[in-house]
């Protein structure tokens, strides 16, 4: 009988880095639980920030009307 791992792991692309933007109403400091738990939910899939993922972390420190420029921002040459 074979059997295989229990926990799927993400398989990327040899060399392949992944762009995510993360974009929040709060500030970072405001933010650092969520983001500690989205890099670990990122790691348990087999994800490595600076290694084969990029963060791109975007904060509006609670004031709304910056939300479209910094949506803009990613646009523009950054993430193409």
């Amino acid at each position: 009988m074979a059997t295989g791992p229990l926990e799927a792991r993400a398989q990327q692309p040899a060399g392949r880095v992944y762009r995510v933007g993360y974009l929040s109403y709060n500030s970072r400091d405001q933010q650092l639980s969520h983001i500690r738990a989205f890099e670990d939910g990122l790691r348990s899939l087999g994800y490595r920030v600076g290694e084969n993922v990029a963060i791109e972390y975007r904060f509006t420190n609670a004031e709304i009307e910056r939300l479209p420029a910094l949506a803009g921002d990613w646009l523009g040459s950054a993430w193409t």
